[in-house]
């Protein structure tokens, strides 16, 4: 009755190996569009504070 709870953290640290490995190209592309999809959000931001000024 001793069982520790892990964390959502610990838990993404310990599943991200298993999933690399089950699936590296789909892992891959994730993370790849992932970061495509942030630059994007900064690059509308950066679009309207220059576009939309008064």
């Amino acid at each position: 009755m001793n069982k520790k709870k892990r964390g959502p953290v610990k838990l993404l640290w310990k599943l991200t190996p298993l999933v690399i490995k089950a699936a590296p190209g789909a892992f891959l592309l994730t993370t790849v569009m992932a970061v495509f999809h942030g630059v994007s959000w900064g690059a509308v931001t950066a679009g309207q504070q220059i576009f939309l000024m008064e």
